[in-house]
Formats: structure tokens, sequence, C-alpha cells
């Protein structure tokens, strides 16, 4: 059983991607966003709550970063990808 949420851009950049959950807590993050010096970051959100899934690299032609989740981490819903503090990619993981 694996989750999935779209990654759809939050501005005009038509950047794009794709993030998976499977039940052992594995998150991963394609993504296809232009080349940046800055590089970028993902992370899981809920309100208040941020947990960071690190620096997304470049990787099958795109931008991935793999992690897996543990404890409270794991029912956080939102996913985002920044670059610096800009929010570049965003979605939510449906069941």
């Amino acid at each position: 059983n694996v989750q999935k949420a779209v990654l759809n851009s939050v501005d005009d950049s038509g950047a794009t991607g794709l993030a998976t959950r499977d039940d052992r807590g594995l998150v991963t993050i394609l993504a296809n966003l232009p080349d940046t010096k800055p590089g970028y970051t993902a992370r899981l959100t809920e309100g208040d709550k941020k947990f960071e899934l690190g620096a997304l690299q470049v990787s099958k032609g795109g931008w991935m970063v793999e992690k897996t989740l543990t404890g409270e981490a794991a029912g956080l819903k939102t996913i985002e990808v920044v670059e610096g503090q800009k929010v570049i990619l965003k979605g939510q993981f449906r069941e």
C-alpha cells in the first residue's frame, strides 16, 4: 500500500513532482525542477510542525530525496519543496 502526492508548482516555474510513502514509512520525492545553485530541500508540514526530509540530489534526470519516517513525522501529510525559504512545490498525501 503506497500513498501518493502530486506536487504542484506554487509559482509560474512549471516545476512538478511526485511523492510516495510506503507502509514502512519510506518517503521518496522525485521532482522536475530547474537547476539552481542553492539547491532544494524537502519537508513535511502540518500546521506549525515541520520535519526536514533533506536536500534533493540530482538523479534520474531530475531531483530526488528519500527518507524513512518514524514517530510523529509519519503522520504529517503536506509536502513542500523549498529553495532557500521560498516554497516551489507543494502537495498532500492522500489515503
